[in-house]
């Protein structure tokens, strides 16, 4: 019998990007290309809230490890045999999180040094936008894309999820691993939501049909 913490668990995707949205909301800057010196203004004006997202951003990271390990376990069961593919599902979602991880430590750098005695100059402050931008956008986009495939893969071949959902799954895995994968990134972000909430309902299912 699992246990609470086991039913529980596949929600910390909902949680993670929750967090992820209320960093985002406190970053407040998301501009393609800005000005160096926009960057610097945004980052001097606001460091605090910069680094409190930073922070909230790896802390969702954290969470999306968890989800990664609640997705593999499901996908894993339910395909069989070595489990090759699961394992591309759980590797993509984990590589996510490490880029989150790598993203939001630029950020906390940047809202630290902003927020020190010698402020930070426009030059890094662009470096590290679009550092933390090309991370995020280019290289968790890539990892979710991955992630999202391989889940179509075996929801394709079993009846894992609903055949709307391998098919929408397809989609947006080909979005985010394409040049438009800024665009994606909602969708994926979306995508982590469903399969949490519904990962989390299986469970509830499962427990209530053993008479728990």
């Amino acid at each position: 019998m699992a246990s609470r913490t086991e039913r529980l668990a596949p929600l910390s995707g909902v949680a993670s990007i929750a967090l992820l949205g209320v960093s985002t909301v406190l970053f407040d800057f998301y501009e393609y290309l800005p000005a160096p010196g926009d960057i610097q203004a945004h980052l001097l004006d606001n460091d605090t809230a910069v680094t409190i997202a930073g922070y909230l951003g790896m802390l969702a990271a954290a969470l999306l490890f968890w989800f990664a390990s609640s997705l593999r376990s499901t996908l894993r069961a339910a395909e069989g045999g070595d489990g090759r593919v699961s394992n591309i599902a759980f590797g993509g979602a984990v590589g996510a999180a490490v880029l989150f991880v790598a993203a939001y430590s630029v950020m906390i750098a940047a809202g630290a040094r902003a927020g020190s005695d010698s402020g930070i100059s426009a030059d890094s402050a662009a470096i590290t936008y679009d550092v933390y931008a090309t991370l995020v956008g280019g290289g968790v986009a890539l990892a979710l894309g991955v992630a999202i495939g391989a889940f179509a893969v075996v929801a394709f071949r079993t009846r894992v999820m609903p055949r709307w959902a391998a098919w929408a799954s397809a989609i947006i895995a080909v979005g985010a691993i394409s040049p438009a994968s800024y665009v994606f990134l909602g969708l994926a972000a979306a995508w982590v939501v469903y399969v949490s909430v519904t990962l989390y309902m299986a469970g509830r299912r499962t427990v209530r049909a053993d008479g728990v």
